[in-house]
Parts: C-alpha cells; sequence; structure tokens
C-alpha cells in the first residue's frame, strides 16, 4: 500500500511536470551562414596585370575559426598571396593560422588556397557576429594568360572543414557563393535575389491565416523563369513548405513580388519563422535565393500575466505535496 501511494506520487509529479513544460517550437533556429567570393566575377585584367578577391561570410554567431580552400585555373591564374582579415576577439597565445597556397605541377591545372584559422573559444573571447558579409580573407592573383577560371569554394566537413562557431554546429547549415574570371570577355550569370519577406503579423494565434509577400529581383543577365517556395520551420533545422509559386520571364533588373497565404491551423503556440527560397537552374549566386522573416508568435503569453512566476509557483506546490506524502508514508511505516 504504501508502495502504490508512492508510485501514485511520483507519477502526478512527473504528469504536473510535463504539462507545464512550455513548448517554445521556433527559437534557436539554426543560423544559415553565407560563404562568397566577392566579388562575385572580375574581367577585363590583362595578362601581367592583379586583381584581388575577398572570401566573406554572413549569418554567424560567435565564430571563432574557419577552415576551407578555394581553387583556381593556374593555366590562367596564380595566386601570389593571402591575408586573413577577420576582426575576432581572441588570445594571441591561443590561435593557429596553418593556411597555405598550393600551385604544385600535379594538380593538373587546378591549384588551390587552404585557409585555416583556428582560435579555441576563451570566456572572454566575443568572436565575431554579423548579419551583413564581412571578409575573412583576402586574395591576391597574378593573371598570366587569356582565358577563364572559376574560384571555387570548397566546403568539406571531412577534407576541407567548415565555418563553424557557438552559433552554427553540426548538422552544418551553410550556403556557397563562388566566383568567376575571364579576360577573353563577359561573364553572363544567372542571379535572383529573395530580397526580403514580409508577414501582415507578427503575433496570432494557433488557426489565425498569416499573409506573406516574397520580394524578389533578378540581379543577373537572363530572363529568368523560376520557382519560389514558402516554408515555416518545425524544428530549429527542419522547415516544411506550405506554398510553391512560379515566375515566369523575369527581365534583368526587375523585380516582382508574390503573395502567399500561411493557414497556421493544428500548429501549437510557438515562436516560428517563415522563410522563402528561390531555385533557379544554373544560379550563380545561391546565397541570395533564400530569407527569412521575422520572429512571429503564436499564441499570447500569458494575457499579461508573468508565466515564470505561475511555473514557479506550481513547481514549489508539487514539491510541497511530495514532502507531504514522502511524511506520511513514513509515519504509516
Amino acid at each position: 500500500m504504501q508502495r502504490r501511494n508512492f508510485l501514485m506520487i511520483l507519477l502526478t509529479m512527473l504528469t504536473v511536470t510535463a504539462i507545464l513544460t512550455p513548448i517554445t517550437v521556433g527559437e534557436g533556429v539554426s543560423q544559415i551562414a553565407k560563404l562568397s567570393v566577392t566579388p562575385l566575377r572580375t574581367t577585363g585584367v590583362a595578362i601581367g596585370g592583379t586583381f584581388k578577391i575577398n572570401v566573406t561570410v554572413a549569418e554567424v554567431t560567435k565564430l571563432f575559426s574557419y577552415q576551407y580552400a578555394l581553387y583556381y585555373n593556374t593555366t590562367v591564374l596564380t595566386a601570389t598571396k593571402f591575408k586573413n582579415l577577420a576582426n575576432m576577439t581572441y588570445d594571441r597565445f591561443n590561435y593557429q593560422d596553418a593556411s597555405e597556397i598550393n600551385d604544385d605541377p600535379w594538380t593538373n591545372g587546378t591549384g588551390y588556397v587552404s585557409v585555416s584559422y583556428n582560435c579555441a573559444p576563451m570566456p572572454e573571447m566575443v568572436g565575431l557576429t554579423s548579419t551583413a558579409p564581412v571578409p575573412l580573407t583576402e586574395i591576391t592573383f597574378r593573371v598570366d594568360a587569356n582565358g577563364t577560371s572559376t574560384l571555387d569554394i570548397i566546403d568539406n566537413s571531412i577534407a576541407f572543414g567548415n565555418i563553424y562557431g557557438d552559433g552554427i554546429k553540426p548538422p552544418w547549415n551553410m550556403r556557397v557563393s563562388d566566383g568567376l574570371f575571364s579576360n577573353v570577355g563577359t561573364i553572363p550569370i544567372h542571379d535572383i535575389k529573395v530580397t526580403g519577406v514580409t508577414v501582415s503579423t507578427t503575433t496570432a494565434e494557433p488557426g489565425d491565416s498569416i499573409g506573406v509577400d516574397v520580394a524578389l529581383k533578378n540581379n543577373g543577365d537572363y530572363n529568368e523563369t523560376f520557382s519560389v517556395t514558402a516554408k515555416y520551420n518545425v524544428s530549429a533545422t527542419t522547415f516544411k513548405n506550405f506554398g510553391s509559386k512560379t515566375v515566369t520571364s523575369l527581365a534583368p533588373g526587375a523585380s516582382t513580388t508574390l503573395s502567399f497565404n500561411w493557414n497556421t491551423a493544428g500548429l501549437q503556440k510557438g515562436k516560428y519563422l517563415v522563410a522563402a527560397e528561390a531555385t533557379v537552374e544554373g544560379e550563380d549566386n545561391p546565397n541570395d535565393n533564400y530569407a527569412q522573416s521575422q520572429l512571429i508568435t503564436l499564441g499570447k503569453e500569458g494575457g499579461g500575466i508573468d508565466m515564470n512566476i505561475v511555473y514557479i509557483g506550481v513547481a514549489v506546490a508539487v514539491v510541497i505535496i511530495a514532502v507531504i506524502g514522502v511524511y506520511l508514508l513514513r509515519r504509516r511505516k
């Protein structure tokens, strides 16, 4: 009997605790870091001339280390020097810069700049936090011949590592935009940009419909027909589609806006993000194909009552009930 009473009390405590645990769906949505070659294309540099590119990163929080390799055509270009530019707070005795240029003949016309900058986090460090693009590395090239060359960032979690830090952890969320060089003509590109995702409200109740406007611009050189998908997050790293539309023959330099309706019926109370993504055949700058909205709260939080106080009060009550239960069990022995 005593054991049965104890188990009933324990079950009651667990049930109350589960009921009181608040559900927050959208908070902690992982960032999608953007690693890019800037400028996207370089043209018109004659043999013997030089040019510089930056490898930039955006949408990072507390970034302490980065690793990547940038490949290029050694029959056209030679990488002559590089410089790490990231302004990260670090202990000068606690970092390693293992970057190098490799133009060895055995690479069959492909050279690379391998960049590895590792800085172990310390309590007093702030790392690099930025939503806007920030230069990580400046690389200088000499033009040796007429021709073209891609400037490909290789992002491989085994061979060349990833951008990583407190804000970006496995599974890695990253988009990469490579660069292009040519001195034998222009380089037309495909480049559709999602310029913004706007929602009709940032506070609603589950079951409400929320309007979503997706603004787009053709920054490339072709008339583009492409699809746009609207989605909302169901976990920190997973999104679920709620609409898709097609844009037909958007001219270079032109803009358009698509409107979607997000029906929140069946969703739990919590915080959500809405995102939009354009899928473009042959896209040369995928970093700007994606954008997110402001944080959206479904369900009013407590109707003016401080729910933290409510949780604490009920938790105290549960502890008191448990103590009384244990006391009564001991008295019956």
